[in-house]
């Protein structure tokens, strides 16, 4: 009876555990990425550095675009490639709002497909 007991100690333990942390990992798995109003290539290192934390915590991502007033190719680029690298990681990459500027921008630039900008925002 007493071992019983513990097996089912242990069981509940072990249920615990796995419960708290897929609650961990749901409760954590947007990072909001805010861009500003403007992205240059004087950003760019600042900005992916930034992008990356996240990634590294193993959360998605989530890019604030809304506010993008002015962005230039470096910016552009500089989210694409990171777009690529978050789906090499498996987390995938949300668009907040993107601003008609940041969307002009990448479709210039013939990205925004690719960066799945048109059918992946909020």
């Amino acid at each position: 009876m007493a071992a019983d007991a513990a097996n089912i100690s242990g069981l509940s333990d072990s249920l615990l555990k796995g419960i708290n942390s897929k609650w961990k990992r749901t409760i954590m798995t947007d990072q909001v990425i805010d861009c500003g109003d403007a992205l240059s290539i004087a950003d760019v290192g600042d900005v992916y550095a930034k992008l990356l934390t996240p990634l590294a915590e193993n959360k998605s991502v989530k890019i604030d675009c809304s506010q993008i007033e002015r962005i230039d190719a470096a910016g552009i680029q500089m989210l694409y490639a990171f777009s690529k690298e978050a789906a090499a990681h498996g987390h995938p990459l949300n668009w907040e709002q993107p601003s008609e500027a940041f969307v002009r921008s990448a479709r210039l630039l013939g990205l925004a497909e690719l960066m799945n900008i048109d059918n992946n925002s909020d």
